[in-house]
């Protein structure tokens, strides 16, 4: 398990969690994920609760959503920043104080891969969702569609377990 905490913390390394230094909930928040009561379950179910927030950021649900410059440039992005920034924030807490136990390593390998993917193509997903081009492109977008299908009414942890190997190889 020491091998999955070494690959996370060479991803933060990377400077990925860096480029979203917008973290928007407060110290306590952050520092649970930190203290020993927290499980690998409580992460999911955060990490989740905001990739729900993302989700409902890049893919309004009425097209009526997209009138108004509220839905474009900069601005637009610093919702969905916030939310990927606290992601990081809770995952580098958690896999930094707690050691991965054997029956949970599949759950943090599906969380990894999840949070991998998800840095990987937020910007992706932004871009398109908040730019001037068709929305049409924003519905038929494969990243879009699988955030959708992971968030979609009440965000089940074992969808990380069955989409993992999925999500890696996107």
């Amino acid at each position: 398990m020491k091998e999955l905490l070494t690959e996370w913390r060479n991803f933060i390394n990377e400077d990925l969690y860096g480029s979203f230094d917008r973290p928007k909930t407060d110290q306590g928040m952050r520092d649970y994920f930190k203290s020993p009561e927290a499980t690998i379950d409580n992460l999911i179910s955060e990490v989740l609760n905001e990739a729900e927030q993302i989700n409902a950021f890049i893919n309004p649900y009425d097209s009526s959503d997209l009138e108004g410059e509220h839905w474009r440039g900069e601005e637009a992005k610093e919702g969905p920043r916030a939310a990927m920034s606290d992601i990081n924030i809770y995952v580098s807490n958690w896999f930094e104080n707690h050691e991965v136990q054997e029956e949970d390593k599949s759950s943090a390998e599906a969380l990894k891969t999840f949070v991998d993917w998800l840095n990987r193509n937020v910007e992706e997903m932004m871009d398109l969702s908040f730019s001037e081009e068709n929305w049409q492109e924003v519905i038929s977008s494969k990243p879009h569609k699988i955030l959708q299908h992971i968030v979609k009414n009440e965000p089940d942890p074992s969808m990380l377990m069955s989409l993992g190997p999925q999500l890696d190889k996107f």
